[in-house]
């Protein structure tokens, strides 16, 4: 009986494992960026697109991964953006709030950094000098030319 309660706890935990979707981890320093080669240097701006069939492609800054995905050589099933506070923490990128601002330096001058709250995107702005926060659809736009 205890073998039998024993293995069904170890399937379950197994079953709840499956379902859940892996975060990529960005060794800076040394993965290039899947659009531009240059090596991704700061956690805050390093975000990632995991296509259809589950292959990661990893960016140096916001503007690499819209030129990227709207070039067609990959099909994007979803975006991943660090929040700008707690860079180690993946936000889903197409619910996360840009904040756009010319007084922010990133690698590759997209000049924005990812946060989870339009309030939160607000008071970055303030901080920088001001802004403009875009979603996901006003970021592709932006960068995604």
């Amino acid at each position: 009986m205890k073998r039998t309660i024993l293995l069904l706890g170890m399937l379950i935990t197994l079953a709840g494992c499956q379902q859940q979707e892996q975060t990529p981890r960005v060794r800076l320093g040394e993965d290039p960026c899947a659009n531009c080669g240059m090596l991704i240097s700061d956690a805050r701006f390093a975000c990632v697109i995991q296509d259809e069939q589950g292959d990661y492609y990893k960016y140096d800054d916001f503007n690499c991964m819209f030129i990227h995905a709207k070039s067609g050589r990959i099909k994007p099933k979803r975006y991943l953006a660090p929040n700008y506070d707690q860079p180690e923490q993946w936000l889903d990128g197409a619910q996360a709030f840009y904040a756009l601002t010319e007084e922010l330096q990133t690698p590759m001058g997209s000049r924005a950094a990812t946060v989870p709250t339009r309030e939160r995107a607000e008071e970055l702005l303030k901080q920088h000098g001001g802004g403009k926060v875009l979603t996901f659809e006003e970021a592709q736009k932006q960068w995604g030319k």
